[in-house]
């Protein structure tokens, strides 16, 4: 089961205000990091993760991790039909191990050290390789009659699998490419929580002052 380090917020404050997702990277970005490193005075040793570090950060219920043509769906070779709302690949092997070796998450998902996100008014720090570990043990690929692709992701601590991670084809004229992410349904909310119940993490207050 996870540990965490607790920081101090102010819980009425953070009812009082509402920031758009643009406007919360800003802040986060102003108040722990430079050169687009995270390099404020907070203590991450408790993840094993010492500044200056590189990161990538969410927020909101659903996260997005990439959308365009992914090279290694490219390499397996896959055939559109119906109009692209079907997706034929040409080795379903080879598709589901992209997921299983972790390649997928560790390219797209969380390529940096450190994974940031956001809960309620606090921001989550990660340490990666953990999230990855967790991910990689943990996960089933599906690969439904569409061509989409569902990754079950098993909470350890409530025993039970949630799909969280969806790779789909998307048809529409301005779009026609693929995406990655946690979406739908509120997935990246759902994934946000089964890392807190199953890894190691430090919070911050969004409004925290003790930063730079």
């Amino acid at each position: 089961m996870r540990s965490k380090v607790t920081h101090g917020m102010t819980t009425a404050k953070a009812r009082r205000v509402q920031l758009t997702g643009n406007q919360l990277k800003k802040k986060f970005i102003n108040d722990f990091t430079s050169d687009g490193l995270i390099t404020c005075d907070i203590n991450l040793k408790f993840l094993n993760q010492f500044l200056p570090s590189t990161f990538s950060l969410k927020s909101g219920d659903n996260w997005q991790f990439r959308l365009g043509n992914f090279i290694e769906i490219e390499k397996i070779g896959y055939v559109l039909r119906k109009d692209g709302k079907q997706v034929v690949y040409n080795s379903e092997e080879k598709l589901k191990e992209l997921f299983y070796s972790g390649r997928m998450f560790s390219k797209y998902a969380f390529p940096h050290k450190i994974f940031v996100c956001l809960d309620n008014a606090k921001w989550l720090f990660f340490d990666t390789s953990e999230v990855l570990e967790y991910i990689n043990d943990n996960i089933r690929v599906r690969l439904l009659d569409s061509g989409r692709i569902k990754i079950d992701l098993l909470d350890v601590l409530n025993e039970k699998y949630m799909a969280v991670f969806t790779l789909e084809y998307r048809s529409e004229v301005h779009k026609k490419s693929f995406v990655f992410g946690s979406h739908g349904g509120n997935s990246g909310k759902k994934l946000r929580k089964i890392l807190m119940s199953n890894c190691n993490y430090m919070d911050y207050s969004l409004f925290s002052s003790s930063t730079k």
